[in-house]
């Protein structure tokens, strides 16, 4: 259970985002850019200027708080890749 590990660091980035979702099974492939497509595209997007989170400094990356983000995937609608390349 997501709430009983102790390795979750605080604060995730797009780059360390992307495998924890994958590694806690909330969705089963995505990638940073996959990432960074939800925040631009999905309105429910908690993080950012005028949300209700804002983006925390890491380095040269947007940091985000890991609790609000693993939320926002664990109770929003099935997300991650598109699915297998058909041609």
């Amino acid at each position: 259970m997501i709430a009983e590990r102790r390795d979750i660091p605080p604060v995730v980035t797009f780059a360390t985002g992307a495998p924890l979702l994958i590694e806690l099974g909330l969705v089963g492939t995505i990638t940073p850019d996959g990432l960074r497509y939800i925040a631009r595209n999905d309105p429910e997007w908690p993080f950012g200027p005028g949300r209700q989170n804002p983006y925390l400094p890491v380095g040269n990356a947007r940091g985000m708080s890991t609790r609000e983000f693993l939320a926002f995937f664990a109770l929003g609608p099935a997300r991650g890749g598109r699915g297998m390349n058909r041609s």
